[in-house]
């Protein structure tokens, strides 16, 4: 399927488009936090999956990465806040937080085209963490400041435990969707030192993706591995 994206753009200057995807506590929203505080201005962000957990509470989800009855709002906010950012003439740099997470995503990403004077330019990103290391994140980010009868942050914890699982499944989907098509997917490992130091991993993303230059896989084999 193909759509596109009708904006109105006021500046030539490239435009990347970044689809930030990985599992529960596999560090998306750690990135893009450290993008908008390294270029509050130049970086916009599409946060999909927080617009709706603000909005339902956690059972609605059912454990899953991308039930089937939040699809159709999931698209269509992912369609209209990526269209609302790319209408600011200042972003170079788009981090849609999360998608794709199915199949049916993947297929509607590959198929998007963007009406624009700017050169438009996507990419698709993979972190990946341990387990463990997730389920370590999952209870600091839910239990280590919560008391025993905080059900709402019990709950929370409750459904990243049960997206742990259910992220790695769908994602297998995704990964094997986006490649068949012959979509480069970078895997970077989003853990450990070089994860979050100073000039790490994690700043070499941002500052690759900034640049608006094209991947080269021999500079990044270092940082990444191709997904299979």
């Amino acid at each position: 399927m193909t759509q596109t994206l009708q904006l109105q753009a006021r500046s030539n200057k490239p435009l990347v488009v970044a689809f930030v995807m990985g599992g529960t506590c596999a560090g998306k929203s750690t990135l893009l936090a450290y993008a908008k505080r390294t270029a509050p201005e130049r970086v916009g962000l599409v946060e999909v999956g927080k617009l709706l957990r603000a909005k339902y509470p956690p059972d609605y989800f059912d454990g899953e990465a991308a039930p089937k009855h939040t699809q159709k709002e999931a698209w269509e906010l992912f369609l209209s806040k990526t269209a609302e950012r790319m209408r600011n003439p200042e972003i170079d740099l788009i981090l849609v937080d999360g998608q794709p997470r199915d199949v049916d995503q993947a297929c509607g990403i590959i198929g998007l085209n963007f009406d624009s004077y700017r050169p438009v330019w996507k990419r698709f990103l993979y972190l990946y963490a341990p387990r463990d290391i997730q389920e370590e994140r999952a209870a600091a980010r839910h239990l280590s400041h919560s008391t025993a009868g905080d059900l709402k942050e019990r709950s929370a914890y409750d459904l990243a435990m049960d997206r742990i699982e259910n992220d790695r499944r769908a994602y297998c989907d995704v990964l094997v969707t986006l490649v068949s098509n012959n979509v480069p997917v970078q895997v970077i490992e989003s853990y450990g030192p070089e994860w979050g130091r100073p000039f790490g991993r994690m700043h070499v993303v941002v500052d690759q993706s900034l640049s608006s230059l094209p991947i080269d896989g021999n500079e990044w084999m270092s940082l990444y591995k191709e997904a299979a």
